[in-house]
């Protein structure tokens, strides 16, 4: 199996480029670092005297998940390896590292996903799983994370009395979706508003924008992502940018006999059913609304631009599932068709995790484990 190498991009020029928060220097900047829990994506360049030689330092911390000595195995079962020895951690009691067998209490039919899991909130334990431990591609899933790391920098800005409250912007165009192609470059949007247009209509142009009130660098930005998975003690995501969005393939040839070669496109998210289920959870948990902005079936927006929006969830087959209190879906080539949903059958949460299906099969999967769990929470 071919290792996941993520492509590797320059950060000489990012050098602390938080937008509103560049010039700081001193204490200042020292404070910000200290009050975040993630690392700022800088660089110190500096150039010798003698002849053209060159040296260049950046901060570690932020090169942590795209290091040399780091390998992603995509398509594994192991997720996450230094050199020759795996990292094991536990995450809210659960080994990252443990070897899970395909488990069934639910009894459920068989399902069209590749990749699933049924995680009992309450218990912290799953009742259903099915390659929950391979790492494979997450789409748009991705943005729930993008949301999360941005709104923990931005909290972190408030301490400082630099928070960003509006997000302008920064492109429009045919896009990949309606949510893409409905807005307008240079309208300026509330933060929280922006946030749940992205979710709803999952448009890329809306994270890149948000994203970009914040850093100038998306890919910077997937940094943080990383770290700020990493800092939680989860090891199987790997993000590239803040939509998901598949990204050029560097070793692209159409001639290869190598499969992972044969593509245009790789996968700029990926992780494991399993490390999604425990951490979107924790997501939804902590920040409701980025669970419950997917799940309803349409909503207008008035940004402070005076542009209205009105946004219809095209996800409608999400509506059938019962229980349902929280979701996302996501979709690539690559990925197939994917979507998290959190239930509450008899006042049991459980989340239930769908990945490589197709668009339209994902929501039967769900189904189908929705069902079966109802019935399992209703006898335990």
């Amino acid at each position: 199996m071919k290792t996941f190498q993520p492509q590797i991009q320059k950060l000489n020029n990012i050098s602390c480029s938080f937008k509103g928060v560049s010039t700081l220097t001193g204490s200042a900047l020292l404070a910000l670092l200290l009050i975040s829990t993630f690392a700022l994506p800088c660089t110190a360049k500096s150039e010798t005297n003698a002849g053209s030689s060159t040296s260049t330092t950046t901060n570690t911390n932020t090169t942590t998940a795209y290091g040399s000595s780091t390998n992603y195995i995509y398509g594994s079962s192991t997720v996450y390896t230094t050199g020759t020895s795996v990292a094991s951690t536990t995450i809210f009691g659960i080994s990252s590292t443990s070897t899970m067998g395909e488990i069934n209490e639910i009894y459920s039919p068989e399902i069209v996903a590749k990749n699933a899991v049924v995680y009992d909130v309450q218990n912290k334990r799953f009742i259903y799983a099915k390659n929950a431990e391979q790492i494979v591609p997450m789409a748009s899933l991705a943005k729930i994370i993008t949301a999360t790391v941005f709104l923990q920098l931005n909290s972190a800005r408030f301490k400082i009395g630099n928070q960003i409250q509006t997000v302008q912007i920064i492109k429009n165009g045919p896009g990949y979706n309606a949510g893409d192609r409905d807005l307008v470059k240079g309208e300026v949007w509330r933060v929280e508003n922006i946030i749940r247009y992205m979710l709803i209509t999952s448009s890329n142009f809306a994270a890149q924008s948000l994203v970009g009130s914040l850093i100038d660098d998306d890919f910077a930005f997937s940094l943080l992502m990383n770290k700020a998975v990493r800092d939680l003690g989860y090891r199987s995501f790997s993000f590239q940018n803040s939509s998901g969005l598949s990204i050029p393939n560097p070793n692209y040839d159409p001639k290869s006999s190598d499969p992972s070669n044969a593509s245009k496109q790789i996968p700029s998210a990926i992780g494991s059913a399993k490390e999604i289920a425990i951490l979107f959870n924790s997501i939804f948990t902590a920040i409701p609304f980025l669970g419950t902005a997917s799940i309803i079936p349409e909503a207008t927006f008035v940004n402070l631009s005076g542009n209205t929006h009105v946004t219809k969830n095209i996800n409608y087959s999400i509506f059938q599932i019962p229980h349902i209190i929280a979701g996302k879906t996501g979709t690539t080539e690559e990925s197939g068709g994917n979507l998290v949903i959190e239930i509450n059958p008899n006042q049991k949460k459980y989340v239930i995790v769908i990945l490589g299906s197709t668009i339209e099969d994902r929501y039967n999967d769900a189904l189908k484990l929705a069902s079966s769990t109802e019935a399992f929470a209703t006898i335990k």
